[in-house]
């Protein structure tokens, strides 16, 4: 929230800009992604921890370096002409490139370039780097499994077989890849001779289900084959009077595909947790970060609603999560200017005002800085800070009144007293210094042909200079 009085703000663009400055860096330098800012020379101005570390070297090493000093020739000109590019058309840049680090590791990132204008219209460029190869090795990891998987059971065609109600078979269509029962000539024999027992009495029991009910019957089954066990899923349907069809599907590989499938599901959902944990740390790393800064902080999206503020803020403002300016009953003039501060940060701009706002009946002056928040898609909101400075201030005035003080006293006293700076400009010329010399102030004061002026004889003033700027005497 930033406060307002019914007089008009005081405060600059450069009151304080360190303050704000420190914060975003911490904030910038807390994120895991690399960022970067480069002028319109190609130089490096601006880095974040991550960036450094993904480069391998100092920050005081890449400030006002250019690819070219960075990375090969081939390399750094391509990233150039993407960076050129950006600058001349104004346009985002986006794109996915391998590159290896410093320890030989080859990794996929995403890296995105923008254009943006500070205050004074000068260009910088905005580059924001994702390591996505996490992401990309598991998307081929699927796309390869679902294409075994695919061909697996594209290969594997159906056994078909037609019995009688009692298990003998009628028909029998063998494949050249489906050897499970060792022979095709089954024709005429009955079940029991081609499967174990517990195997037979559950095919039967389906097949007089299928017959009595008149529906399709599917159920899977274990089989042993050549010292394997196979998966087979078993569908029957009726065909005729006391007379049904039987399709046989090999399972083995799709089941194997699902279990390889399901792991692979676990090991992803282990490392989205063990991401989400990383995330839920690094924002309550921010979190704490901004509870304990010396100074109120708040934050409101793009519709001036609140949605964050730190302990001294609440203290400052009250609770404000959630509210508008429109929702805190301010007097018409207070709420245009706010509104129109927020559209102005929204649109890009910072602004630094300095107001007094009265707090349990007594005046508070706080210096105020507001900042938009950029998103990947533009600004996603703004960013306030409160900072109290009435003891400063209180303090700057009990200065400038013992200043003051001093002066008047120095002016008045019944002698002559003056001064000279290091250069020996006379800096101070008192009331009496006035009227005994006839040469007031204005003539006196930091004018460069000053001694000569008192001191016509040129021996006699050099000798008196030098007893002046000796240090250590004293001379009257």
């Amino acid at each position: 929230m930033h406060p307002f009085a019914a007089s008009s703000p005081s405060g600059t663009a450069s009151d304080q800009a360190s303050l704000p400055s420190d914060f975003l860096s911490c904030v910038i330098n807390g994120l895991s992604d690399p960022i970067f800012v480069k002028d319109r020379r190609h130089r490096w101005v601006m880095l974040n921890d991550a960036f450094c570390s993904f480069l391998g070297q100092e920050r005081k090493t890449l400030l006002g370096q250019s690819d070219h000093d960075v990375f090969p020739a081939e390399q750094a000109k391509v990233f150039w002409e993407q960076d050129e590019q950006v600058f001349i058309t104004g346009n985002s840049n986006e794109w996915e490139e391998a590159f290896t680090d410093q320890n030989g590791t080859t990794r996929i990132l995403s890296i995105k370039k923008s254009l943006i204008k500070d205050a004074h219209d000068e260009e910088f460029l905005v580059g924001i780097i994702q390591d996505i190869t996490l992401r990309k090795q598991t998307e081929e990891e699927l796309r390869q499994s679902e294409a075994n998987q695919r061909v697996l059971l594209s290969a594997l065609p159906d056994l078909i077989l037609r019995m009688t109600g009692d298990g003998v078979y009628l028909d029998f269509v063998p494949t050249e890849t489906f050897h499970i029962f060792g022979s095709a000539d089954l024709v005429g024999t009955s079940i029991h001779g081609s499967l174990p027992p517990h195997l037979v009495e559950r095919r039967l029991a389906y097949m007089q289900k299928a017959l009595e009910t008149g529906k399709l019957q599917v159920y899977e089954q274990d089989i042993q084959v050549n010292d394997e066990i196979r998966t087979e899923e078993i569908r029957i349907t009726v065909s005729g009077d006391n007379e049904v069809l039987i399709i046989v599907r090999d399972m083995t590989d799709r089941k194997r595909a699902e279990l390889a499938l399901e792991h692979l599901k676990n090991e992803l959902e282990a490392r989205v947790e063990e991401r989400t944990q990383a995330l839920q740390k690094s924002e309550a790393r921010l979190r704490a970060l901004v509870e304990n800064l010396p100074f109120g902080c708040w934050s409101s999206d793009t519709t001036s609603r609140h949605i964050m503020q730190n302990a001294i803020s609440i203290k400052q403002w009250g609770n404000l999560i959630g509210k508008c300016p429109q929702d805190l009953n301010l007097p018409p003039e207070i709420l245009s200017q706010w509104l129109t501060n927020n559209a102005k940060v929204l649109a890009g701009e910072v602004l630094h005002l300095e107001n007094e706002y009265f707090q349990d009946g007594e005046p508070r002056i706080y210096r105020t800085i507001l900042a938009p928040i950029q998103a990947q898609e533009g600004i996603d909101g703004l960013l306030g800070v409160d900072i109290d400075i009435t003891e400063l201030k209180k303090n700057e005035m009990a200065l400038r009144q013992n200043e003051e003080r001093l002066r008047l006293v120095l002016q008045n006293m019944p002698v002559m007293m003056n001064a000279l700076d290091a250069d020996g400009n006379i800096i101070v010329w008192n009331n009496e210094a006035e009227r005994v010399t006839g040469y007031s102030a204005t003539e006196i004061i930091n004018n460069p042909q000053v001694m000569e002026l008192l001191y016509p004889d040129t021996e006699y003033r050099e000798r008196l200079v030098g007893k002046w700027t000796k240090p250590g005497t004293n001379y009257r």
